[in-house]
């Protein structure tokens, strides 16, 4: 019993670094990169040419 649950706790560990690893992965691209709305800056561009 006491080596399947360090067994178990080994699997959640590294499960929770996988996703610890994802979350920083997308928060890396949400945080540092500018989204950039298309539709948004074509009707602002064409807004002001007129």
């Amino acid at each position: 019993m006491y080596r399947d649950k360090q067994r178990d706790l080994a699997e959640y560990k590294e499960k929770m670094l996988q996703a610890a690893f994802q979350e920083k992965q997308l928060g890396a691209v949400n945080k540092e990169t500018p989204v950039v709305d298309y539709k948004a800056a074509f009707e602002q561009q064409s807004y002001e040419m007129n």
